[in-house]
């Protein structure tokens, strides 16, 4: 069995979630719930490899671009790796 590619796009997102929320964005959500991906422009990802069950380490890498406040919320853009 493989870990799902799915599961390291949802790993990278939680991960760009605490990002915006060590930055402040917990007073913007007071009820703690993140929108869903939501945007005008198209997203991507590749599928490289495996996260077999003897792997030792999987570690995630994102590069987020400054995070936007509005009045209507806050979003950020961002890239990242899953690395086995």
């Amino acid at each position: 069995p493989v870990q799902p590619g799915s599961l390291g796009v949802e790993a990278l997102v939680q991960l760009v979630q605490a990002h915006l929320l060590l930055d402040g964005a917990a007073s913007a959500i007071p009820d703690g719930a993140f929108a869903d991906l939501v945007s005008s422009e198209p997203s991507s990802w590749q599928f490289r490899g495996q996260v077999l069950p003897e792997s030792k380490q999987v570690a995630l890498t994102v590069a987020c671009e400054p995070i936007e406040r509005t009045p209507t919320g806050w979003s950020v853009r961002a890239s990242g790796s899953v690395w086995v």
